[in-house]
């Protein structure tokens, strides 16, 4: 049985002006820029050349040294992993500076008109959808479970229940299936230690090669598949109103459809879906976990399998949960193969909280997994697209958060059907 497959190192955009990185001292003396100390050298992650002993003499000496800072050209070729983290003073390396604010007016005149029409100014996935849909039941084997099996989703004011879901099997063992034999367990462990380290210190985190070419080309054919019959359907805004098709049509291009995993026609996306619900589970559960131990994560919504048209359809700037509808992790896994950004397009652009002068630049590439905190702490954008490109996104929930979310959703229900009576 093969070894997990670590992640190796890929330039997306340069890194961050300030961002450092390990090096062993060369055998010719290379000292700091600043102070000439010889000892515990690092070097500047952009350039490549200028050594520092410290951050803060690399910021002091920024200003003469930024006109002579140009990334090192790398030689072009097969594009291996993602660097998921370096030392620990640098950013991941699809970290970049953030762009200055240009705002496209036709843009603004968009998220004018949206704030207008809708209390929430901040859009993310129709809160109606999330909220109206059974929650999944989340283990790795997405099968053979009698937990939910002869549970009865009972209808209140259109809303079903969202009955507890205990991840145990007999004995407390989780339940077994076909799939699950699928899944190296070294690999799980590999990449939830990766997740909650990056999700920790980041709040994102990103991984090539999620399940090889092999494995990854099943998935595609199947998304293919359903988009050729199709089973798609135009994607949906945060409390959309009736009449904005489309202004919905211009925020957001996407075309989706909802899987739960389990469907007969779609073994290796109820692969896919096992394996993420693999990691973010033991990633939850696992000691020392940071900030993903802060959640109660025992469910997530059915998988969205989305398309966006290579006509210049986008998804403006937004934020998945900005109204504690109970989703905290996001996964989107990618399916496009040879996807070029500056021909193509669709760069997932994400502006962390906290890192003010930093963004994310995700390339849609084939086999690239993400995670991201779905809340506001994590406000992104889709670019314009002009190459027909799929993901598979899921939305895991905090148990605590999910059912006050329920509560009210079933409250405001309630009080608009009294009013209408």
């Amino acid at each position: 049985m093969s070894e997990p497959r670590a992640s190796r190192s890929q330039t997306v955009e340069a890194g961050a002006s300030f961002s450092l990185t390990s090096t062993p001292t060369a055998p010719t003396a290379q000292v700091c820029a600043v102070c000439k100390r010889s000892d515990k050298i690092l070097r500047c992650a952009r350039c490549k050349v200028t050594v520092y002993c410290s951050k803060e003499h690399q910021r002091d000496d920024w200003k003469r040294h930024k006109p002579s800072c140009a990334p090192k050209q790398t030689s072009s070729g097969p594009e291996p992993n993602l660097k998921t983290s370096g030392s620990p003073d640098s950013l991941p390396n699809y970290f970049s500076r953030r762009p200055p604010e240009a705002q496209d007016p036709a843009i603004a005149a968009e998220q004018l008109l949206v704030a207008e029409a809708s209390p929430i100014n901040q859009k993310g996935s129709s809160e109606d959808t999330i909220l109206g849909a059974r929650a999944e039941l989340l283990n790795p084997a997405l099968e053979g479970s009698e937990i939910l099996r002869d549970m009865p989703t009972p209808q209140h004011y259109g809303l079903r229940n969202f009955p507890e879901v205990s991840l145990g099997g007999k004995n407390g063992a989780l339940p077994i299936s076909p799939l699950s034999k699928q899944i190296d367990d070294r690999v799980i462990d590999h990449y939830s230690r990766v997740v909650v380290k990056d999700m920790n210190k980041w709040g994102v985190c990103a991984m090539n090669d999620f399940l090889g070419p092999e494995k990854g080309s099943l998935v595609l054919d199947e998304v293919l598949n359903m988009y050729s019959a199709g089973l798609f359907r135009d994607g949906q805004l945060v409390s959309q109103r009736g009449g904005a098709g489309d202004l919905r049509r211009a925020i957001r291009g996407d075309q989706i459809t909802w899987l739960d995993g389990k469907e007969k026609e779609c073994p290796n996306i109820g692969l896919l879906i096992s394996q993420v619900d693999a990691i973010i589970l033991r990633a939850n559960k696992m000691l020392s976990n940071g900030k993903m131990g802060q959640y109660t994560i025992n469910g997530r919504t059915k998988a969205m399998v989305a398309c966006y048209p290579g006509n210049g359809s986008r998804y403006v700037k937004h934020v998945d949960n900005p109204n504690h509808d109970g989703r905290c992790v996001t996964a989107i896994y990618y399916l496009n193969r040879d996807w070029n950004v500056e021909q193509d397009g669709g760069l997932l652009r994400i502006f962390p909280e906290g890192w003010k002068d930093s963004v994310a630049n995700i390339e849609p590439i084939f086999d690239r997994i993400l995670f991201f905190w779905s809340d506001r702490r994590n406000p992104h954008e889709v670019q314009p697209a002009y190459r027909t490109r799929y993901a598979i996104t899921l939305w895991y929930f905090d148990a605590d958060e999910r059912n006050m979310a329920c509560q009210r959703y079933q409250q405001e229900r309630k009080l608009s059907q009294s009013k209408n009576t």
